[in-house]
């Protein structure tokens, strides 16, 4: 990758910036495709050699734009591209994990064309099944959920309390694990933001003392090796080891192990210390956790936080998607995007009478 795109890339936080600035240099897309081929190849490679219960793994090349226009062709010839959004919500089924399409099997439907197998075959086949835990906390085989009606309720990183609470009201709010209330002073502590990898929206970290350098560049490096999800706590990432690259000079001694016998010699004690630098980068972030905390409490269909905005020292975003692209909003608004801006705004100063302004309850006297 050239030097032009590296400095377009360094300016990216998200894919959605990422496919903003390639609009508009083409050539950032062919650049970034190529400088992915070896890592590419190299976890092919990796999960290539291994297995589950026996069965290797398999590995599919992805699909080209010829391939991914074509396809989308060929969607468009069911009965008509005006009829699309009709033939989805009658014969797909479309999940956070996968999407299937099955006919409903009338021969007199104007909106899917006759089977052309056996109707006995029909019959054999379902939608896939969403997943769904059993007593023993494990999830149920496949076999026994296909061809049952399932829901996405038990998804890993659904936690849609808002539409759960407008079908049932007596839901309850799920409470942080953090040893404080957060604020936006305790954001301002820590300065950093950590992305979800789902929805992409800037979650912040909190602490009740302020981060040296050294620190907030330690966290940083680290969550660059991870990938965050809303609702996901730091306690058990502590164990998680950052991958660092073999020195040049180290890697030469490896490849000169047989030409000596000093080498030879050098090798346990050169281990010992690589040993002992990862034990020692794992301590510092196990440490570094213990005053640093995210709110785990929210999902991906929850707002940005409020002290996002009154931190003052984050870029505005849309407070529903997280987007950057947003629309010019007045003082007692939250920003929003174009595709956001249709819903309610909550006022930042009904939002602080909510939570206890100084005025609240005061009345003035005549």
């Amino acid at each position: 990758m050239n030097d032009q795109s590296e400095n377009l890339m360094s300016k990216c936080g998200t894919m959605n910036e990422i496919r903003k600035i390639a609009e508009e240099n083409p050539n950032l897309k062919e650049d970034l495709i190529t400088s992915l081929q070896v890592p590419i190849h190299l976890i092919r490679d990796v999960f290539s050699r291994q297995a589950l219960k026996g069965e290797p793994f398999k590995t599919f090349p992805a699909a080209s734009e010829t391939e991914i226009e074509r396809f989308w062709e060929t969607i468009q010839i069911v009965d008509d591209s005006e009829y699309m959004q009709e033939f989805l919500e009658h014969c797909c089924k479309s999940r956070h994990y996968f999407f299937s399409i099955k006919k409903c099997g009338e021969s007199t439907c104007t909106i899917c064309r006759p089977i052309r197998c056996s109707t006995e075959d029909f019959e054999q086949l379902h939608h896939l099944p969403d997943p769904v835990p059993g007593e023993d906390l494990h999830y149920i085989s496949f076999e026994k959920l296909y061809g049952t009606p399932t829901t996405e309720d038990h998804r890993p990183s659904f936690k849609d309390a808002k539409a759960k609470k407008k079908e049932n009201m007596t839901t309850t709010k799920v409470k942080h694990s953090m040893p404080f209330c957060p604020s936006a002073v305790r954001a301002k502590n820590v300065g950093v933001v950590v992305n979800c990898a789902e929805c992409e929206k800037p979650r912040l970290l909190f602490s009740a003392r302020k981060l040296s350098k050294k620190d907030r560049t330690r966290l940083q490096s680290f969550l660059d090796t991870i990938f965050y999800t809303c609702g996901m706590s730091f306690h058990n990432t502590c164990d998680l080891a950052i991958t660092t690259p073999v020195p040049s000079k180290q890697h030469d001694e490896i490849e000169n192990l047989d030409e000596g016998d000093d080498c030879n010699e050098d090798e346990p004690e050169n281990s010992d210390d690589e040993n002992e630098s990862d034990n020692n980068m794992k301590d510092s972030i196990r440490e570094l956790f213990s005053r640093v905390f995210v709110n785990d409490s929210w999902s991906c269909t929850s707002q940005i936080e409020k002290p996002y905005y009154s931190a003052g020292i984050y870029p505005d975003v849309c407070i529903e998607c997280g987007s950057l692209d947003i629309n010019e909003t007045a003082e007692d608004k939250f920003p929003h995007c174009s595709s956001c801006s249709d819903n309610i705004a909550v006022s930042k100063k009904r939002l602080k009478w909510k939570q206890g302004g100084k005025d609240k309850g005061k009345r003035t006297k005549i």
